[in-house]
Protein backbone atom coordinates (compact mmCIF):
# COMPACT_ATOMS: atom_id res chain seq x y z
CA UNK A 1 0.00 0.00 0.00
CA UNK A 2 3.04 2.59 0.70
CA UNK A 3 4.09 1.47 -2.98
CA UNK A 4 1.03 2.31 -4.16
CA UNK A 5 0.74 5.65 -2.05
CA UNK A 6 4.02 6.59 -3.88
CA UNK A 7 2.97 6.14 -7.75
CA UNK A 8 0.00 8.49 -6.48
CA UNK A 9 2.05 10.83 -5.38
CA UNK A 10 4.60 10.91 -8.33
CA UNK A 11 1.15 10.57 -10.71
CA UNK A 12 0.13 13.77 -8.64
CA UNK A 13 3.23 15.60 -8.71
CA UNK A 14 2.95 14.79 -12.24
CA UNK A 15 -0.02 16.50 -12.65
CA UNK A 16 0.54 19.56 -10.74
CA UNK A 17 3.62 20.29 -12.90
CA UNK A 18 6.59 19.63 -10.57
CA UNK A 19 10.06 20.45 -12.16
CA UNK A 20 13.40 19.07 -12.50
CA UNK A 21 14.08 22.65 -11.13
CA UNK A 22 11.93 22.24 -7.65
CA UNK A 23 12.77 23.59 -4.36
CA UNK A 24 12.91 20.71 -2.27
CA UNK A 25 13.03 19.91 1.27
CA UNK A 26 13.01 16.69 3.39
CA UNK A 27 12.77 13.64 4.50
CA UNK A 28 11.38 14.56 8.01
CA UNK A 29 11.75 11.54 10.47
CA UNK A 30 8.41 10.16 9.13
CA UNK A 31 8.97 10.50 5.30
CA UNK A 32 7.84 13.40 4.26
CA UNK A 33 9.00 15.32 1.53
CA UNK A 34 7.87 19.25 0.32
CA UNK A 35 8.60 20.63 -3.43
CA UNK A 36 7.34 23.76 -4.88
CA UNK A 37 5.00 22.91 -8.11
CA UNK A 38 2.59 24.51 -10.30
CA UNK A 39 0.44 26.73 -9.36
CA UNK A 40 -3.36 25.80 -10.04
CA UNK A 41 -5.96 27.33 -7.93
CA UNK A 42 -9.05 25.44 -7.62
CA UNK A 43 -11.37 28.28 -6.48
CA UNK A 44 -14.21 27.06 -4.32
CA UNK A 45 -15.57 29.87 -3.28
CA UNK A 46 -18.66 29.98 -5.44
CA UNK A 47 -19.75 26.51 -4.41
CA UNK A 48 -18.01 25.22 -1.23
CA UNK A 49 -20.03 26.19 2.11
CA UNK A 50 -18.81 29.21 3.61
CA UNK A 51 -18.21 29.74 7.61
CA UNK A 52 -16.38 31.39 9.81
CA UNK A 53 -17.58 34.78 8.93
CA UNK A 54 -16.50 37.40 11.08
CA UNK A 55 -14.82 35.25 13.16
CA UNK A 56 -11.81 36.02 15.06
CA UNK A 57 -9.41 32.91 16.93
CA UNK A 58 -12.30 30.93 15.85
CA UNK A 59 -12.26 27.14 14.41
CA UNK A 60 -14.43 24.94 12.34
CA UNK A 61 -14.58 21.04 12.10
CA UNK A 62 -16.10 18.85 9.11
CA UNK A 63 -16.62 15.01 8.68
CA UNK A 64 -14.52 13.82 6.36
CA UNK A 65 -16.22 12.01 3.16
CA UNK A 66 -12.68 9.49 3.40
CA UNK A 67 -10.23 8.13 5.64
CA UNK A 68 -6.73 10.61 5.18
CA UNK A 69 -3.82 9.26 6.53
CA UNK A 70 -1.53 11.79 8.42
CA UNK A 71 1.78 10.45 9.68
CA UNK A 72 0.56 7.14 9.46
CA UNK A 73 -2.92 7.68 11.30
CA UNK A 74 -6.38 7.77 9.55
CA UNK A 75 -8.46 10.84 10.27
CA UNK A 76 -11.87 11.26 9.09
CA UNK A 77 -12.63 14.55 10.97
CA UNK A 78 -10.68 17.29 10.24
CA UNK A 79 -10.23 20.98 12.14
CA UNK A 80 -9.32 24.56 11.01
CA UNK A 81 -8.94 27.81 12.30
CA UNK A 82 -9.20 31.29 10.96
CA UNK A 83 -5.45 31.45 11.59
CA UNK A 84 -4.61 29.52 8.84
CA UNK A 85 -4.08 25.97 10.92
CA UNK A 86 -5.08 22.63 10.01
CA UNK A 87 -5.33 20.02 13.11
CA UNK A 88 -6.29 16.22 13.34
CA UNK A 89 -8.00 14.74 16.38
CA UNK A 90 -8.48 18.26 18.24
CA UNK A 91 -8.62 21.75 17.78
CA UNK A 92 -6.75 24.92 18.33
CA UNK A 93 -6.95 28.05 17.75
CA UNK A 94 -3.74 29.67 19.05
CA UNK A 95 -3.43 32.66 16.99
CA UNK A 96 0.72 32.99 17.96
CA UNK A 97 2.64 30.96 15.49
CA UNK A 98 5.55 28.78 16.35
CA UNK A 99 8.37 27.14 14.59
CA UNK A 100 7.67 23.70 14.45
CA UNK A 101 11.06 22.44 14.58
CA UNK A 102 11.81 24.24 17.96
CA UNK A 103 11.83 22.34 21.49
CA UNK A 104 11.02 25.94 23.13
CA UNK A 105 7.83 26.59 21.08
CA UNK A 106 4.94 26.04 22.73
CA UNK A 107 1.38 25.19 22.24
CA UNK A 108 -2.24 25.24 23.46
CA UNK A 109 -2.85 22.08 20.84
CA UNK A 110 -0.20 20.11 20.84
CA UNK A 111 -1.27 17.44 18.06
CA UNK A 112 -1.02 16.79 13.95
CA UNK A 113 -1.40 19.73 12.27
CA UNK A 114 -0.93 21.85 8.73
CA UNK A 115 0.01 25.35 8.98
CA UNK A 116 -1.48 26.02 5.70
CA UNK A 117 -0.67 29.70 6.62
CA UNK A 118 -0.33 30.00 10.27
CA UNK A 119 -1.00 33.54 11.88
CA UNK A 120 -3.20 35.84 13.37
CA UNK A 121 -6.21 36.27 10.76
CA UNK A 122 -9.22 37.13 11.12
CA UNK A 123 -12.62 37.47 8.88
CA UNK A 124 -14.85 40.30 8.56
CA UNK A 125 -18.85 40.96 7.87
CA UNK A 126 -18.00 41.82 4.28
CA UNK A 127 -19.57 39.51 1.68
CA UNK A 128 -17.38 36.18 0.79
CA UNK A 129 -15.15 36.78 3.96
CA UNK A 130 -14.23 33.66 5.73
CA UNK A 131 -13.50 30.29 4.92
CA UNK A 132 -14.82 27.75 2.64
CA UNK A 133 -14.28 23.77 2.25
CA UNK A 134 -15.70 21.43 -0.14
CA UNK A 135 -15.08 17.97 -1.35
CA UNK A 136 -14.22 17.25 -5.17
CA UNK A 137 -13.46 14.34 -7.13
CA UNK A 138 -14.74 10.75 -7.39
CA UNK A 139 -14.33 7.91 -4.48
CA UNK A 140 -10.92 6.50 -4.43
CA UNK A 141 -9.75 10.36 -5.72
CA UNK A 142 -11.12 12.73 -3.27
CA UNK A 143 -9.50 15.62 -2.19
CA UNK A 144 -11.11 17.84 0.83
CA UNK A 145 -10.36 21.93 -0.06
CA UNK A 146 -10.30 24.44 2.77
CA UNK A 147 -10.05 28.00 1.62
CA UNK A 148 -9.40 31.11 3.65
CA UNK A 149 -11.08 34.14 1.27
CA UNK A 150 -9.94 37.69 1.77
CA UNK A 151 -8.47 37.36 5.43
CA UNK A 152 -7.37 40.35 7.45
CA UNK A 153 -4.45 40.21 9.53
CA UNK A 154 -5.30 40.82 13.41
CA UNK A 155 -2.86 43.97 13.55
CA UNK A 156 -3.80 45.71 10.15
CA UNK A 157 -5.25 48.87 11.25
CA UNK A 158 -4.47 50.74 7.58
CA UNK A 159 -7.35 49.78 5.71
CA UNK A 160 -8.64 46.78 4.37
CA UNK A 161 -6.04 44.72 2.93
CA UNK A 162 -7.01 40.53 2.59
CA UNK A 163 -5.42 37.75 1.60
CA UNK A 164 -6.55 34.16 -0.18
CA UNK A 165 -5.28 30.82 0.58
CA UNK A 166 -6.15 27.33 0.61
CA UNK A 167 -5.48 23.87 1.81
CA UNK A 168 -6.04 20.64 -0.28
CA UNK A 169 -6.29 17.21 1.46
CA UNK A 170 -5.93 14.29 -0.85
CA UNK A 171 -7.60 11.11 -0.93
CA UNK A 172 -5.53 7.69 -1.16
CA UNK A 173 -1.70 9.16 -1.34
CA UNK A 174 -2.38 11.49 2.16
CA UNK A 175 -0.62 14.39 0.03
CA UNK A 176 -1.36 17.98 0.82
CA UNK A 177 -1.13 21.47 -1.53
CA UNK A 178 -1.36 24.37 -0.04
CA UNK A 179 -1.88 27.11 -2.67
CA UNK A 180 -1.83 31.02 -2.36
CA UNK A 181 -3.76 33.29 -4.34
CA UNK A 182 -2.71 36.26 -2.55
CA UNK A 183 -0.42 36.81 0.16
CA UNK A 184 0.34 40.49 0.64
CA UNK A 185 -1.71 42.80 2.90
CA UNK A 186 0.60 45.69 1.96
CA UNK A 187 2.42 45.97 5.19
CA UNK A 188 6.10 45.11 5.39
CA UNK A 189 6.58 42.63 8.48
CA UNK A 190 3.52 40.65 7.66
CA UNK A 191 3.29 40.15 3.68
CA UNK A 192 4.64 36.94 1.73
CA UNK A 193 4.60 34.91 5.14
CA UNK A 194 6.93 36.72 7.05
CA UNK A 195 5.05 37.02 9.95
CA UNK A 196 3.47 33.26 9.54
CA UNK A 197 4.43 29.30 9.98
CA UNK A 198 4.21 26.78 7.07
CA UNK A 199 4.55 22.99 7.30
CA UNK A 200 3.48 20.09 8.71
CA UNK A 201 4.06 18.34 12.15
CA UNK A 202 2.74 15.35 14.15
CA UNK A 203 2.45 15.29 17.09
CA UNK A 204 5.20 16.19 19.63
CA UNK A 205 6.80 16.37 16.23
CA UNK A 206 9.36 19.04 17.43
CA UNK A 207 10.81 16.42 19.47
CA UNK A 208 10.30 13.49 17.45
CA UNK A 209 12.00 15.47 14.24
CA UNK A 210 8.19 14.62 12.82
CA UNK A 211 7.69 17.98 11.13
CA UNK A 212 8.71 19.02 8.05
CA UNK A 213 8.85 23.35 7.64
CA UNK A 214 8.84 25.40 4.53
CA UNK A 215 9.02 28.94 6.10
CA UNK A 216 8.85 30.42 9.60
CA UNK A 217 8.73 33.71 9.72
CA UNK A 218 10.46 34.61 6.20
CA UNK A 219 8.73 36.37 3.11
CA UNK A 220 9.10 33.32 0.79
CA UNK A 221 4.99 32.66 0.11
CA UNK A 222 4.36 35.00 -3.24
CA UNK A 223 1.28 34.94 -4.80
CA UNK A 224 0.60 31.86 -7.12
CA UNK A 225 2.92 29.68 -5.02
CA UNK A 226 1.86 26.09 -4.59
CA UNK A 227 3.62 23.45 -1.74
CA UNK A 228 3.17 19.91 -2.55
CA UNK A 229 3.77 17.55 0.68
CA UNK A 230 4.01 14.43 -0.20
CA UNK A 231 5.27 11.17 1.65
CA UNK A 232 6.56 8.47 3.16
CA UNK A 233 9.00 7.26 0.92
CA UNK A 234 9.18 3.15 1.34
CA UNK A 235 11.95 1.04 0.26
CA UNK A 236 13.79 0.34 -1.76
CA UNK A 237 12.41 3.95 -3.28
CA UNK A 238 15.36 6.57 -2.57
CA UNK A 239 14.75 10.31 -1.99
CA UNK A 240 17.35 10.98 -5.12
CA UNK A 241 15.36 8.76 -7.24
CA UNK A 242 12.12 9.74 -6.29
CA UNK A 243 13.23 13.39 -7.55
CA UNK A 244 14.96 12.52 -10.03
CA UNK A 245 11.90 10.61 -11.41
CA UNK A 246 9.13 13.39 -10.48
CA UNK A 247 11.54 15.93 -12.60
CA UNK A 248 12.00 13.61 -15.88
CA UNK A 249 7.93 12.87 -15.39
CA UNK A 250 7.67 16.59 -15.46
CA UNK A 251 9.96 17.46 -18.25
CA UNK A 252 8.00 14.87 -19.89
CA UNK A 253 4.77 16.29 -19.57
CA UNK A 254 6.46 20.02 -20.15
CA UNK A 255 7.78 18.93 -23.73
CA UNK A 256 4.40 17.73 -24.53
CA UNK A 257 2.46 20.70 -23.29
CA UNK A 258 5.21 22.51 -25.86
CA UNK A 259 4.83 20.04 -28.57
Amino acid sequence: MKHLGTIATVSLAMALGATAQATTIGPDAYGYIAADVSYAWEDISGTGKLVLTSDDDAYATEDLDFAFNFYGQEYTKVYWSTNGLVTFGGSSTQFTNQDLTSAGATWTYDGPSIAALWDDWKSTTFVGDGTYYETRGTPGSRRFIIQWSLMQHYDDGVGRHEITFQALLYEGSGSILLQYQDVAVGHTGIDNGLSATVGIRDTAGQASGRNLQWSFNQDVIDDGTSILFSGPIPEPVTLTGLITGIGCLAGYVRRRQIT
